[in-house]
């Protein structure tokens, strides 16, 4: 009897162990259905298989059945309780339905049971990012690449946190470490771009984001942001190329839109650029900046009375936008309504007292007062504040005239 029953012990164990190895190769060719039958099979042979409850736990995760997924990593943990990567996973899960604390609390377990594990920091990483622990996340992030000084995704999400908080230097750093590891990643590119961008140097995030379109030429907002740089570059017709492929692949985006107008207002096409401002508010109608950019264009046309209107609307939604404050100055001062154009320029100032062109402006106004003192006093105001900007000479000659 007892050679019979160890007999039947050993052939379920091989019957287990075989539909075990069945399923894993199954996921490994993507047959996930078949694999979860191998799997079944595993547990009706033996209830307590914790390997098989991981695995159907990432087939349902990855299928989006999140309850069957939940479920499946609980009863892992339960039968193994120093599974790891189960905790992680479950984490992950966690994470991706917006619960946080649950999700902190599954990586913390998990760094307990193995401090070593550098998945286990990267993901404590992201759910400190997510619930604004900046600190904390930075903390782990560093304590991956020490772990695992290859981890590209930590590189890679450092530069994320440094990005936003505005520290250039240390993202440019990480996303070049990142870059290192993985050259031909068109994400880490495009990031490694936008640095560039933000730090005006143009050649370098135009080939940066130029060769993650290479890469991948359905990239995200890779023809939007290479758009971005032929514009600074005041290559405006081939900043209105890479904008009109972004709207290819969406027609939507009101962002882009926005910026294609602007484009056009820059060639001095307004028909076309208030056709793209008016669809970027049909989209969105609160988009602030395309109401601001709208209300300055029908300045350019002349047409004051909408150009109020529109500037109206932007600070109602937004107050403290100082360029809606110098349309409604300007329009006030086409009006001949000096004194309330006076007060819409210094409006603008109090919110940026460096927002030259309010300066400026206010010069031209006190000159039609016949106020010189002030006038001068503002003209010179602006050639300190910007003295590259667009109403240098115009401010210059100004000062020549007033001062005889």
């Amino acid at each position: 009897m007892d050679s019979v029953n160890e007999y039947n012990l050993r052939s379920s164990y091989e019957d287990s162990y075989g539909h075990y190895t069945t399923g894993c190769k199954l996921v490994e060719r993507g047959e996930s259905e078949l694999a979860i039958e191998e799997f079944k099979k595993v547990l009706s042979i033996n209830s307590t298989h914790s390997p098989s409850y991981f695995m159907l736990g990432n087939i349902y995760f990855e299928k989006g059945e999140l309850e069957l997924a939940l479920d499946a990593y609980l009863k892992a943990i339960e039968f193994n309780p120093q599974e790891v990567t189960a905790r992680i996973n479950l984490g992950n899960l966690f994470l991706n339905q917006g619960k946080l604390e649950e999700a902190i609390e599954k990586y913390l377990e998990a760094i307990d049971l193995e401090p070593e594990n550098p998945n286990t920091h990267n993901s404590l990483a992201r759910a400190f990012t997510s619930i604004e622990n900046i600190e904390g996340a930075i903390e782990e992030y560093q304590k991956t690449i020490e772990l695992d000084p290859s981890y590209v995704e930590a590189f890679y999400n450092l530069g994320n946190i440094f990005f936003d908080q505005g520290m250039l230097d240390f993202a440019l750093d990480n996303y070049q470490r990142a870059l290192e590891l993985a050259p031909e990643d068109p994400f880490i590119l495009n990031s490694l771009g936008s640095v560039y961008l933000a730090q005006g140097i143009l050649d370098k995030a135009g080939t940066s984001y130029s060769r993650a379109l290479e890469l991948n030429p359905a990239f995200p907002n890779g023809h939007y942001n290479l758009g971005l740089v032929y514009f600074q570059q005041g290559i405006i017709n081939d900043a209105i190329t890479e904008f009109e492929k972004a709207l290819e692949v969406n027609p939507r985006d009101y962002v882009v839109r926005n910026n294609l107008g602007y484009a056009y207002y820059k060639l001095g096409d307004y028909d076309k650029a208030l056709n793209e401002y008016e669809t970027a508010i049909e989209i969105s109608p609160d988009f602030v900046e395309a109401h601001n950019n709208l209300g300055h264009l029908y300045g350019a046309m002349g047409k004051w009375n909408l150009a109020v209107s529109e500037a109206n609307k932007a600070l109602e939604l937004n107050p403290y936008i100082v360029s809606a404050y110098r349309n409604l100055g300007l329009a006030y001062m086409a009006f001949g309504i000096f004194d309330q154009a006076i007060e819409e320029f210094k409006k603008a100032l109090e919110i940026d007292d460096t927002y030259a062109k309010a300066n400026f402006h206010l010069g031209e106004v006190y000159i039609k007062l016949g106020k010189v003192q002030e006038a001068i006093e503002n003209f010179e105001i602006y050639l300190s504040l910007d003295p590259e900007g667009e109403f240098v000479e115009l401010a210059k000659n100004y000062l020549q005239k007033l001062r005889k």
